[in-house]
């Protein structure tokens, strides 16, 4: 074990429902020292803590993030039996809290937003295009298909424009007004800012 006691890493670690303000690098590694009681004694390699730190104080000088990412150093070293925290283990962490970050943020939408999120990841999964951009009129008919088949509510069509604008503000999905000439006019398209499987597995499916 690399860690002490599951409650008290709980407790040291885990502490996810505070709002943090912004630090600097230097404040984050001294956040990040009054944490470290979570790892027995000589586990944690010297570079790891200030690593973290300034991984996380790229990214808006986020508390939560340094912790979170610590956290995930500790299990990550675990998970492959090693004997210590090292700095290989602090950039698979990042990617690991990026992950839980989307999957958490993906959680806290609605049923509705979920199942678009959902339709919309498993558009672009089918696609032969490197890049897909699916139509919105594409999204609503898989999202209804989705929903009559499970007995779900559908909504209608400017309530699914409007969540799909919320999730673009959410920096979930893209949008893009493109042209399709004179005769046919304006049409909104959707990419996903994330990768397809991640949200598909983060979305609820109620099935």
């Amino acid at each position: 074990m690399l860690v002490n006691s599951r409650e008290r890493t709980k407790s040291s670690l885990c502490e996810r429902e505070l709002i943090f303000p912004v630090y600097d690098a230097d404040q984050l590694q001294s956040i990040l020292q009054s944490r470290s009681a979570a790892f027995k004694d000589g586990v944690l390699n010297d570079d790891v803590i200030p690593l973290v730190a300034a991984v996380a104080a790229k990214e808006h000088g986020d508390a939560r993030k340094a912790i979170d990412v610590l956290r995930f150093t500790g299990e990550i070293a675990q998970e492959n039996d090693d004997d210590g925290v090292r700095i290989e283990h602090v950039y698979d962490a990042d990617r690991e809290e990026g992950k839980e970050r989307i999957r958490e943020l993906i959680e806290g939408t609605s049923p509705h937003s979920q199942r678009l999120l959902r339709s919309l990841a498993l558009l672009i999964q089918s696609s032969s295009e490197s890049d897909p951009a699916i139509p919105n009129e594409d999204v609503y008919e898989f999202y209804r298909d989705l929903s009559e088949r499970n007995s779900y509510e559908t909504l209608k069509k400017r309530r699914v424009r409007d969540l799909l604008n919320e999730l673009e503000f959410l920096d979930l999905i893209e949008q893009e007004t493109e042209s399709r000439g004179r005769a046919e006019g304006l049409r909104v398209v959707n990419r996903l800012l994330h990768e397809p499987g991640l949200v598909v597995d983060a979305c609820s499916t109620e099935e």
